[in-house]
């Protein structure tokens, strides 16, 4: 049965507040009082589940990196309805993660940082359940899109007032770099990030637009390979010289005067040639780092065959190695799909259409 978050103290999520608010009460008087609490919040709470389901995220590129003055990062970018998360976290005696690696990794990790970030909360032991994931270093940003949904799952159970997204990913230590993630998982849609103005800062949304629902995207990845992330990142990070203010403008340019209008137009013709465009000049200064404009050379061979056939919007999201293209509708998209997966010149990769996701993750709390 599907409840509300607010509602009478007969429903789960009002059980749940009631007793995390006298969790916090109990927890001042010591960890023996504090233990007996997390067995009676366990006792009365464990009918209780919360399911979050999220989206992925496609990163068009960067504005800026290491600039003289201004904000740095910053970018384009685009939450889609498939890949993504499904998990159902629900209170039990002890932590418990289902989930094939690195996630199960990853989770526990998320529950120490977020223990550890509110200790003015008493967060549960929890089972965690995980059905769909993202497929990991792929450039779909699977870590900011886990570490929100445990984030937001454990706000819920501990019968926190909606938490803003900003609030969920600090907690879990997102947003160092890009927030396109944060602020997509908390409304989708096609987003502009502003860039941080200082290290500690998740950089604020400059614009976010309504994605034309009848549009689709092709995803293509070699089978085998991943997108450069963790220690090598930051050293690929590292070792770039600063973008010039001139490539900085320019791609701001083509942000706020082409991408920003033509996806609030719905012109496909126009957000295409301009999305290959920004995703090329941002290529480029990535190329030292990646080893070209795309990443991988399968997708690189795939991308100039794309553009000979017709399809403008081509590019590669974040690391890579994933290569999209961006398609008019849904049945031109399954055809490209289906053509691409039956050609034995692609064998080595596979295929997947997504529509864009104009809506934040959704969070349900029900009876298990």
């Amino acid at each position: 049965m599907l409840l509300t978050l607010q509602t009478d103290y007969n429903s789960c999520a009002s059980r749940l507040t009631f007793f995390c608010r006298i969790g916090k009460t109990f927890s001042r008087f010591g960890s023996a009082t504090d233990a007996r609490f997390h067995s009676l919040f366990h006792r009365f709470s464990m009918t209780s589940q919360v399911e979050i389901t999220t989206g992925a995220r496609l990163h068009f590129g960067i504005l800026s990196h290491v600039p003289s003055g201004g904000r740095e990062f910053g970018g384009a970018g685009l939450m889609i309805n498939s890949p993504g998360f499904h998990l159902v976290v629900q209170p039990d005696d002890r932590d418990n993660i289902e989930a094939d690696e690195p996630y199960r990794s990853r989770i526990s990790q998320i529950l120490g940082r977020i223990r550890a970030s509110t200790p003015d909360r008493v967060i549960p032991q929890c089972r965690i359940r995980v059905s769909r994931s993202i497929p990991p270093h792929s450039g779909f940003g699977s870590g900011t899109q886990l570490g929100m949904a445990v984030s937001r799952a454990l706000s819920i159970l501990t019968g926190e007032d909606e938490a803003d997204g900003i609030t969920l990913a600090r907690r879990v230590g997102r947003g160092a770099r890009s927030a396109i993630g944060i602020h997509g998982f908390a409304q989708g849609g096609f987003l502009l990030d502003a860039g941080k103005a200082d290290r500690g800062e998740i950089a604020p949304l400059e614009g976010r637009v309504e994605f034309p629902s009848d549009w689709r995207i092709v995803l293509a990845a070699p089978r085998d390979g991943a997108g450069l992330f963790g220690a090598d990142e930051e050293k690929a990070f590292a070792r770039l010289p600063g973008m010039s203010a001139t490539t900085t403008q320019h791609l701001r340019d083509i942000a706020t005067k082409q991408l920003l209008p033509t996806v609030a137009a719905a012109d496909f013709a126009n957000f295409s040639e301009a999305l290959y465009e920004f995703g090329q000049i941002v290529g480029s200064y990535f190329a030292p780092a990646q080893g070209g404009v795309f990443a991988n050379p399968l997708m690189c061979n795939l991308a100039e065959v794309l553009r000979a056939r017709g399809i403008r919007g081509v590019g590669q999201s974040s690391w890579g190695p994933t290569l999209f293209a961006l398609v008019a509708d849904a049945d031109s998209a399954d055809k490209l799909a289906a053509e691409l997966a039956a050609d034995a010149t692609w064998q080595a990769c596979h295929f997947h259409v997504a529509a864009a996701m104009n809506h934040g993750a959704t969070a349900q709390v029900t009876d298990s």
